[in-house]
């Protein structure tokens, strides 16, 4: 009969196998502990060794809002952007990450806070970044702008400093120079200069001036810089960080950067301002002088045609003197005929020897007189004649002074007639005059109307036109930066690399690892 062997359960042969390995460790640790502590040592100072040689790592943050149209200029700005062209839109976040990622702006930073030249120290195992506390400058003249080079510099003492620069085979030259004066180089004419730093404590150490290209430069700096959007993806918020080898250096390249970007984006936006202030300024001057030709035609026409103002104010005045002109000439008429009133009245009375009427509604009160002295006369006779009789002396000299009034009255009003019909005669030749007048200015008027249409047409584009140029100049004062700092660069002072306790924590497990796996014969 054949037996069944009991299956071995799974797992049991891997547990007795790491119970072996962990044996085997154990064991490894209580023999060789000290060679293990050793190795770990080894490690650590090894680890810590590589980390000391690296040169230190500052990191930098800055925030910007960028411009929008929720956020951008007043409704009344934006109306005047409208009206001249100029786009007040929001900004394309992806694209203005970009630009501020851009080589050009980065040159322009570069350049500016001169970058391209940096100074060193050695210190223990590492290099440190002297930005803005090197004990001297270097000017670079005559140097090849893509040439890359390094020197070294040892103050002597307040005037003498000793200069090295590495040759083709790689070997350093040393030369002795002044502050302040040209020193020739093969590559290079530079000249050096202490700073207030500079003191006796500099003297015999030696800076490290690198000078690189610019592009070189910038293309190193952008390589550390990084742009996100931290929030959702209707902020218009961009977040920037910079590393670099020295924390105020990132800090000021984070916040010249921001700065130029803004100053490059305004001259952008103020271009269609730029070109408009242009044209406006052409048109101004073309119309201006075509202005002045139309007004000097028109000054010439009014002139020559005795227009005081314009056709419709010279026929209103005329119209109005035509007017004043027939209503005298009604009443110089109306005179006239009453004047020939009386007359039949004065040739009555000589026929019938009756009374005269005194109210002759004539204005000259000489005939009136008359008139008055002929009705005393007459009044006076009748009565002398009734009871005298008409061959009395007194009868007799009253009739010849009746007489002689009536013809001093008929001779007044003979004269005064006369004035009438001399007076008529003057005013129906003026109104005559005025009316071919009125005549010729209606004429006239049509010959000016295309005078007058170009120069009200052309005085109109000239205001319209001053009045965009003071628009445009608005536009451009009132022109907003693409970014707004939210925050200014920022950030630790501290390294953000290298860690040299993870090094070290690193390399101290890695020695003593490995010391374990020799021993275990892996």
């Amino acid at each position: 009969m054949t037996k069944n062997t009991a299956p071995t359960p799974p797992g049991t042969e891997n547990t007795e196998e790491t119970a072996l390995s962990l044996d085997t460790v154990l064991m490894i640790l209580r023999r060789y502990w000290f060679i293990i502590i050793l190795a770990a040592l080894a490690g650590g100072t090894a680890a810590y060794y590589l980390a000391g040689k690296q040169n230190y790592i500052y990191q930098k943050k800055a925030s910007v809002l960028m411009r929008d149209s929720k956020t951008g200029s007043d409704a009344s700005s934006e109306r005047i952007m409208a009206e001249l062209n100029i786009d007040p839109n929001a900004a394309n976040l992806a694209n203005e990450s970009l630009v501020l990622k851009s080589t050009a702006l980065m040159n322009k930073v570069v350049e500016d806070l001169n970058l391209n030249t940096s100074y060193w120290q050695k210190k223990d195992f590492r290099e440190l970044d002297l930005y803005h506390a090197s004990p001297l400058l270097v000017n670079f003249e005559q140097i090849d702008k893509q040439r890359a080079c390094t020197l070294h510099i040892t103050p002597l003492d307040e005037k003498r400093f000793t200069l090295g620069h590495p040759n083709n085979q790689g070997e350093l030259i040393l030369l002795e120079g002044f502050y302040g004066k040209p020193l020739t180089l093969p590559f290079a004419t530079v000249s050096v200069h202490p700073t207030s730093l500079m003191t006796d404590a500099w003297n015999g150490k030696t800076v490290i001036v690198r000078h690189s290209p610019v592009l070189e430069t910038a293309n190193a700096l952008l390589h550390g810089l990084t742009i996100t959007r931290p929030d959702s993806k209707e902020s218009s918020l961009l977040e920037m960080t910079l590393t670099s080898s020295n924390p105020q250096k990132a800090e000021d390249t984070l916040n010249h950067l921001i700065q130029v970007y803004n100053q490059i984006s305004k001259d952008e936006r103020n271009k269609a301002s730029l070109k408009t202030k242009i044209f406006i300024r052409d048109r101004l001057q073309e119309l201006g002088a075509s202005l002045s030709d139309v007004d000097k035609k028109l000054t010439e026409f009014k002139t020559k045609s005795d227009i005081v103002k314009d056709t419709d104010t010279t026929m209103s005045a005329d119209f109005s003197t035509s007017q004043a002109l027939e209503k005298e000439i009604f009443d110089l008429e109306t005179q006239i005929k009453l004047a020939s009133t009386l007359a039949d009245n004065l040739k009555e009375s000589e026929r019938k020897q009756g009374l005269i009427s005194v109210e002759t509604g004539l204005p000259d009160s000489g005939i009136a007189r008359q008139i008055e002295h002929y009705n005393e006369a007459y009044l006076e006779y009748q009565k002398i004649a009734g009871s005298a009789g008409s061959q009395n002396p007194i009868t007799v000299s009253l009739k010849d002074r009746m007489n002689s009034t009536r013809a001093a009255a008929n001779k007044a009003l003979s004269n005064y007639r006369s004035n009438l019909d001399l007076k008529l005669n003057q005013l129906i030749d003026k109104r005559n005059s005025l009316t071919e007048r009125l005549t010729e200015t209606a004429i006239k008027e049509q010959e000016i109307i295309p005078l007058i249409r170009e120069h009200k047409v052309k005085e109109e584009l000239y205001l319209m036109l001053l009045s965009k140029e003071q628009e445009n100049a608005l536009a451009m004062a009132v022109t907003e930066s693409n970014a707004r700092v939210l925050e200014a660069a920022h950030g630790s002072n501290l390294p953000i690399s290298p860690k040299t306790i993870k090094y070290v924590a690193g390399g101290t497990a890695g020695g003593a690892l490995l010391s374990i796996l020799a021993f275990m014969g892996v």
